[in-house]
């Protein structure tokens, strides 16, 4: 459970990360990239955050294996 809590962490960080990014850059930056599924990493970072008890963490292991 630990490595699930570290690993949950460090993806919303990422999550948070990438909010302040699209915010600083008025969506110019992320937007040069868009092949890049940055919607899917703010809706992790989301639902991590706000549903932290009904994670599944085979979901989470998936992500982190692509």
């Amino acid at each position: 459970m630990e490595k699930l809590d570290s690993i949950c962490m460090q993806l919303i960080a990422v999550g948070e990360s990438l909010k302040n990014f699209d915010k600083i850059t008025n969506g110019k930056l992320l937007s040069l990239y868009a092949d890049i599924n940055w919607k899917g990493a703010r809706v992790m970072h989301d639902i991590i955050s706000h549903h932290y008890f009904e994670i599944n963490a085979e979901v989470i292991f998936e992500v982190c294996d692509t």
